[in-house]
């Protein structure tokens, strides 16, 4: 049995990871402002009220647009700059062949090896169930990974961008740093 994944031009040079674009935005210059904007402007996502005081993460449920996602999460440091980001699958897919299978990180691999190239392939697998493969994209700015929720092999399908010049734990100001919410201060 011969495999092959289709490439859409024999001489096409393979994206970095940095260059990837998600929503029109550019994923390694990624900002809390620009990803708040560019969602409002296009539409089609509800924000999560889970989310609406937490100024860390911002958790989009699609409604219009990304139909076959059931939500993006984004997390950002103190500066407002994107550390990550996450898109989570619905396990089934209402566009390209409407089959009834269900989806599987060989599928969204595909479709994402036509822009970067082929991935490195892991196999994973536990508690007596079949074996999946997990795929993944590196550059010295950007890490792509397709996965699934909780590495289970029946968890939904799920592509995470972690951005890895963006400290996670950087703050605004060093000598004045965030006041803390009253609820914090008045604990003592």
């Amino acid at each position: 049995m011969l495999l092959c994944f289709s490439a859409p031009s024999v001489f096409a040079e393979p994206l970095p990871p940095k260059q990837v674009r998600f929503l029109g935005l550019e994923v390694a210059k990624l900002t809390q402002k620009q990803v708040r904007q560019q969602l409002w402007q296009i539409g089609g996502f509800k924000f999560s009220r889970s989310s609406l005081k937490q100024h860390n993460i911002d958790k989009f449920f699609t409604q219009t647009r990304l139909a076959d996602s059931y939500s993006v999460t984004f997390y950002y440091n103190d500066l407002g700059e994107v550390t990550r980001f996450r898109r989570l699958y619905r396990p089934y897919s209402t566009q390209g062949d409407n089959n009834g299978r269900l989806l599987n990180t060989q599928r969204v691999a595909h479709e994402l090896s036509k822009e970067l190239g082929p991935a490195q392939v892991q196999r994973k697998g536990w508690g007596g169930f079949a074996p999946y493969l997990s795929y993944s994209w590196q550059d010295e700015e950007v890490a792509i990974h397709i996965d699934r929720v909780g590495e289970h092999p029946m968890g939904e399908v799920f592509i995470e961008y972690r951005i890895i010049k963006h400290d996670p734990y950087a703050v605004k100001d060093e000598q004045n740093p965030n006041v803390l919410p009253s609820y914090i201060r008045n604990a003592a």
